[in-house]
């Protein structure tokens, strides 16, 4: 799976939950049980909601470049480290 389509189901769960949870709260719900990141590690969801379509296709291309077998666990560790 790559990083735009694990951003792609993140956006598609965070939109559908209820319209009284606030849109950054609905992020980090829908991150948490995409990426598997569990409530004991921090991580801001502001992160996830800034990124440009420019920005997922560079990811990915850098992700497929390295040769990243896992993108879920490079993503979920790569998140961890920038809120820290």
């Amino acid at each position: 799976m790559t990083f735009a389509q694990l951003l792609l189901e993140i956006r598609r769960r965070a939109q559908s939950a209820p319209q009284d949870v606030p849109r950054l709260s609905a992020i980090e719900v829908a991150a948490r049980e995409v990426l598997e990141i569990s409530d004991d590690d921090d991580f801001d969801p502001r992160v996830l909601d800034a990124l440009t379509p420019e920005a997922v296709m560079r990811i990915d291309m850098l992700l497929e470049l390295e040769g990243v077998g896992e993108p879920m666990r490079f993503i979920r560790t790569t998140l961890a480290k920038l809120t820290t």
